[in-house]
């Protein structure tokens, strides 16, 4: 696993420091930090150096780097070059370092990222309560890829709710009108198809041996649905990812990740499709 955690330099900042900093120490790496210099900006290296400081603070020692230009390009460019497999930002929800840097929304850097990216909108030191959004158009690749690439996270079995949302708009011709209505355990006991995923999904998770999953089902809005369950649910980390067969492009074409990300008061790992998509 290799971590790249980018940083402003600027105070606000600090959370994607320190979160950046327990996610390196629970998964044993070496971390990167990026920070890169804008035009006319006199203090980068102080500030890469100061920043180093605090990850040290927190028991991390990183790699510094230092690159000039655009911070979405440069930032871009480094997940690319260092092939990472995680980029740590974020400076609290208020600024927003994604829409600071990368624009009003997270499309920008969601739609260029090829690898993970958490979303530091506030710091947990562990996860203990874990809130999945699989879809079920994604045959249960979302928790395949949370499985994949960041079972680590956990050092001990934990909650996990693996939510799937049922939007009325989005349903197919098949699909009658009480499974629009129906929760989780009714779907699994009649065996309809989405019964059948969310099972898989259940059984994919205990296998794990980390986690203790919890299936629920909401209708409605997806970006509704999930801000409710979020609300509701006090989970300390959100995962989300794109859907199979429709890729990133179609996933932000509707801005769900970037309007979940607004809302969330919790760190969010939005997995990129070369996860979301893992078979077997």
């Amino acid at each position: 696993m290799r971590i790249l955690i980018a940083t402003s330099g600027r105070e606000s900042a600090e959370p994607a420091l320190e979160q950046g900093a327990y996610v390196a120490k629970k998964l044993k790496v070496k971390p990167t930090l990026l920070l890169v210099e804008e035009r006319g900006q006199t203090d980068a290296a102080a500030a890469l150096e100061a920043a180093l400081a605090r990850l040290a603070e927190f028991g991390v020692e990183a790699q510094p780097k230092l690159r000039r230009g655009r911070p979405a390009d440069e930032i871009v460019a480094e997940v690319k070059e260092g092939e990472f497999d995680l980029l740590v930002i974020g400076e609290g929800r208020h600024p927003n370092l994604i829409e600071r840097v990368f624009g009003h929304t997270a499309q920008k850097v969601l739609a260029r990222m090829p690898c993970s990216v958490l979303m530091a909108n506030a710091v947990r030191e562990s996860f203990g309560r874990v809130l999945v959004c699989d879809s079920l158009a994604s045959e249960g690749g979302l928790v395949r890829g949370f499985l994949e690439g960041f079972l680590g996270l956990l050092s001990e079995k934990r909650d996990v709710t693996i939510l799937h949302v049922m939007s009325q708009m989005g349903a197919g011709p098949s699909v009658e009108g009480w499974e629009l209505r129906a929760n989780a355990d009714e779907l699994i006991q009649r065996k309809t198809i989405e019964g059948e995923l969310i099972t898989e999904d259940l059984e994919r998770a205990e296998k794990s041996g980390k986690l203790k999953p919890i299936a629920k089902v909401r209708h409605g809005l997806v970006v509704d649905e999930i801000i409710e369950e979020m609300s509701e649910g006090a989970y300390d980390l959100l995962v989300l990812g794109a859907h199979r067969g429709e890729g990133w492009e179609r996933f932000l074409l509707e801005d769900l990740a970037g309007e979940i990300v607004a809302n969330s008061e919790v760190p969010v790992l939005v997995l990129p499709r070369k996860l979301a998509d893992l078979s077997g």
